[in-house]
């Protein structure tokens, strides 16, 4: 029987949460619209792929990591919110953006 993964938004969501993102700071880490992360992530609007592979990247984890992701996964728990991998993608804070 085929394990029962969980919405590739809900993954998302789960996974910035963990990594102690807001929607605005991952928007700013991928260049798009705080409300598309809200879509992607309720599912409301189609995500393409090299939009996945950009937040995937951002997050520090791999596409394939999000589609895998079970309901109530403990890996997701185990992740370390501030990875050495997701360093060159950190998002900006509102207060570095307004001074940029």
């Amino acid at each position: 029987m085929c394990p029962a993964y969980i919405p590739l938004g809900q993954a998302i969501q789960a996974v910035r949460k963990r990594r102690g993102w807001s929607p605005s700071q991952l928007a700013a880490a991928i260049h798009v619209h705080r409300s598309t992360i809200v879509r992607w992530e309720s599912q409301t609007r189609h995500l393409l792929d090299h939009r996945l592979r950009d937040i995937a990247a951002a997050l520090g984890v791999s596409p394939a990591f999000l589609y895998q992701l079970l309901p109530d996964d403990p890996v997701v728990q185990h992740l370390d919110p501030f990875p050495s991998s997701a360093n060159d993608h950190q998002a900006p804070t509102t207060r570095e953006r307004k001074h940029a």
